[in-house]
């Protein structure tokens, strides 16, 4: 599904709630420092603003799972 004129983070979260999901998975490109700042972080505005669980995948490193309110809980 293609949304146009939203912010992606928002877009992501408002879809999850629509079709009911129980978790939104997604991987991060890991970026830290400068290029966090210059490009930003969708799947950190997920994490930060979703009222579900945030499954995140990073190139090589294990799965986190991240409640809303709780800390990260591997699995």
């Amino acid at each position: 599904k293609v949304i146009i004129g939203e912010d992606p983070a928002y877009a992501i979260i408002r879809y999850a709630h629509d079709n009911d999901f129980d978790i939104i998975w997604m991987e991060t490109h890991a970026r830290s420092g400068i290029a966090q700042w210059v490009f930003g972080s969708v799947t950190s505005n997920v994490l930060h603003n979703a009222d579900m669980p945030v499954l995140t995948l990073f190139p090589d490193r294990e799965p986190v799972v991240r409640y809303y309110g709780h800390p990260n809980l591997p699995i």
